[in-house]
């Protein structure tokens, strides 16, 4: 198995790695902009976990912590990834806030590149 690392900082640049890797494999419609990703990670960090090998991204996850109206809407289909924003997604805050009930964990997408799928990445997610 490959040495697989957690990657603590992630920047706008593998924002928009993490984009064109969804592209090969999700429809556009369901692909959030990596500007707003990026702005969910920021919001909260807890949005995601972003594996890296040698320094090159080779899968990710978005698990997004929203509260029971927006989780509602999601599996109405009246909202989809591509348009959630900071405003749907809990805060960190938020998110660890007992008296905020009930909370939903929307696992949004997870991609691991096709050249490492079968070699552990899933594992390291």
């Amino acid at each position: 198995m490959e040495n697989y690392t957690t990657m603590k900082k992630v920047t706008m640049d593998d924002y928009r790695e993490m984009e064109r890797m969804e592209a090969a494999y999700y429809s556009s419609e369901y692909i959030t902009p990596a500007d707003e990703s990026f702005r969910w990670h920021e919001h909260n960090p807890w949005t995601g976990v972003v594996i890296a090998h040698q320094d090159r991204i080779v899968g990710f996850m978005d698990v997004l912590p929203v509260n029971d109206s927006i989780f509602r809407q999601i599996i109405r289909g009246a909202l989809n990834d591509r348009n959630l924003t900071t405003s749907h997604i809990l805060s960190e805050n938020e998110l660890f806030d007992p008296a905020l009930e009930p909370k939903h964990l929307f696992f949004s997408c997870a991609v691991i590149r096709r050249e490492y799928r079968g070699k552990g990445v899933l594992t390291a997610l």
